[in-house]
């Protein structure tokens, strides 16, 4: 199929061995400015069968769940090159054996119900505007009288063949991992009937530990809700039970050490409120983990580079040589973090431009490690991230600005090593705006990470100008940092055109002064709290506690004054106990009593 600038070649055979349908598709043109190349299947009866689909964790489009015009993204919210429609009678599974993964999209669209058209796309390799081609994919179709796991075991068993996984012999601090929960962002819910959310995970419970989540009711529900009843439930039990309605987000723990060693179903409920209301029930769990209550450390091995000198370090644990080429990471903290740097920082003083310095972009989709950008993985729009320019923002222009447009359903970093003098009093200025010209479709998160550790955060959306602010790095003098500079897509990376401008490094007008409370105290039977911290404005902090019976919220790091959320688990000794809040250098002292027995006579 041709024009004077297109061709498309389309092939389809049956492999005689597999008894497959395989189609290849292949694009030209005569002009640069390719984009990409489709072919469709028509027809999908919804009413007698559904399409699933491994996007966004797994979705199900029935007769009653079609969303017409949706577009799915392979890597980012399509994960997996495939689907299955499935029918009481059979299934048919759709694959690619694209072994170099292309960006592909899956389009759905309806010409009459209860029917749906699947179109099935390509990507020209970028940048678009110099693309005159769009590379061959093969597609593959095939029938089953199974149920969809049938026939979505043709495309494991090919991806296990493609890419197997990864051994773990070189790296044997792999096989001590023993609980691994990953529970991305926020779970939620709009509630119609009693325990419409009900999740349910077998949890192994290899040492004393916690279940620690937030629960919230959305803001815009107004007064047409009576509130949401959370509830956990462990092996059948109640073990949490709060009824939540405008306070925001509310912490709660549930203590799993009586069942160490053990595998327990671990289920999140949530059910109307009090009048059994389930109008505007707009309800979210969100923070879920599972939280070991003891110290939990770790070594990690490291190889290193020839002729490689580690010129910093920074985190859990504690970094030793261990002969040529080698290194050792002892005790690091699990779950934590930390910076090797294996060469040192650009000198910096007060008057340096960031924008003048080497710097590396990265980019990368939502649970995914980020990579370095390039030309070609880093054009989202009229520049690539990382791109130095000049920019406008409400009609005020910006010189030597960044341009840090994150990927869809992801961020982008700009990131500096950099080596501070020993002398306080310096900080870290910046501007952050919404480029003239394009409404962003979700707004943009940007974030301001010191050696991993994020200390400011502003979410912007409209071009309403720039919005000074800064960071006291007196907490980091003579030392080298990772400075990173964060955007966040918050979604759809329409318009989402990012800039960091006024990067400098400049003298403080003042020492930063951080307070907490000295002492707070707790019941014996245990409970959350917020203790309040007294900063300067752009002076930052970071929580961190002594013992194992006291769970820190995550997020506790900040910019000026703030909280630190917090949880004390109950006391099942005889006797008070004391464990210390650690802010910044700064102490804070919690008490809590010995439980109360009743007196007999």
């Amino acid at each position: 199929m041709q024009d004077s600038v297109r061709s498309v070649t389309i092939a389809v055979k049956v492999d005689s061995t597999s008894q497959e349908i395989v189609i290849t598709l292949s694009g030209q043109t005569t002009q640069p400015g390719a984009e990409d190349a489709y072919w469709a299947i028509a027809g999908l009866d919804m009413s007698a069968g559904h399409l699933i689909v491994p996007a966004s964790s797994g979705i199900v489009l029935d007769q009653e769940h079609l969303v017409w015009g949706s577009e799915l993204v392979y890597p980012s919210d399509w994960e997996a090159q495939m689907a299955v429609y499935e029918t009481p009678v059979g299934s048919m599974v759709l694959y690619s054996t694209d072994s170099q993964y292309l960006r592909k999209q899956l389009r759905i669209a309806s010409r009459s119900n209860p029917t749906i058209d699947l179109s099935i796309a390509t990507e020209a390799n970028g940048p678009w505007p110099s693309a005159t081609s769009v590379p061959t994919v093969e597609w593959r179709l095939k029938s089953f009288a199974g149920d969809w796991r049938t026939a979505a075991a043709v495309y494991r068993d090919w991806l296990a063949a493609n890419r197997p996984p990864v051994s773990n012999s070189n790296h044997a601090w792999v096989s001590n991992i023993r609980t691994v929960v990953q529970l991305g962002g926020t779970v939620s819910s709009t509630i119609s009937d009693p325990s419409i959310l009900d999740f349910q995970w077998p949890v192994p419970v290899s040492q004393p530990s916690a279940f620690q989540f937030s629960v919230g009711v959305e803001d815009s529900a107004g007064t047409c809700t009576d509130g949401v009843t959370f509830r956990v439930v462990v092996n059948g039990t109640d073990a949490w039970r709060q009824n939540v309605l405008h306070q925001g987000w509310v912490n709660g723990i549930v203590d799993l050490s009586a069942y160490a060693g053990t595998t327990v179903q671990l289920r999140i409920v949530t059910n109307p409120g009090p009048a059994n209301n389930p109008d505007c029930d707009w309800a979210s769990y969100s923070e879920l983990a599972v939280t070991s209550l003891g110290t939990v450390t770790t070594s990690v091995p490291l190889v290193l580079g020839p002729a490689t000198t580690v010129s910093g370090f920074s985190g859990s644990g504690t970094f030793s040589v261990g002969g040529t080429s080698a290194g050792t990471i002892s005790g690091a903290r699990v779950p934590g973090q930390f910076v090797l740097f294996l060469a040192s920082g650009i000198p910096e003083s007060a008057g340096t431009s960031l924008a003048s310095l080497p710097f590396t972009t990265w980019i990368g989709s939502e649970g995914q490690l980020p990579v370095p950008a390039t030309a070609f993985n880093s054009d989202f729009s009229f520049l690539p991230s990382g791109s130095v320019s000049t920019a406008s923002s409400n009609g005020v222009t910006r010189q030597n600005a960044i341009f840090a447009h994150p990927p869809n359903e992801g961020r982008s970093i700009l990131t500096w090593t950099l080596a501070l003098p020993s002398r306080s009093n310096l900080q870290l200025g910046w501007s952050t705006g919404m480029g003239d010209g394009c409404l962003s479709d979700t707004g943009v998160q940007f974030s301001v990470r010191i050696n991993g550790v994020t200390y400011w955060t502003l979410f912007q959306q409209a071009p309403v100008g720039w919005i000074p602010s800064g960071l006291d790095l007196t907490n980091w003098q003579g030392q080298n940092v990772l400075l990173q500079l964060v955007t966040d897509s918050v979604g759809d990376n329409g318009c989402d055109w990012a800039w960091w401008a006024d990067l400098t490094i400049s003298e403080s007008d003042e020492a930063c002064s951080i307070t907490v409370p000295p002492r707070v105290s707790i019941e014996s039977f245990g409970g959350s709290g917020s203790l309040p911290v007294t900063a300067g404005l752009n002076c930052p902090w970071s929580a961190t506690t002594n013992v194992e019976w006291i769970l820190i919220s995550p997020g506790a790091a900040d910019t000026g004054s703030g909280t630190v959320n917090y949880t004390v688990l109950p006391n099942t000794s005889a006797r008070a106990r004391m464990g210390t809040i650690r802010v910044a250098g700064r102490n804070c002292l919690v008490v809590q009593g010995p439980p109360r027995f009743p007196h007999h006579l």
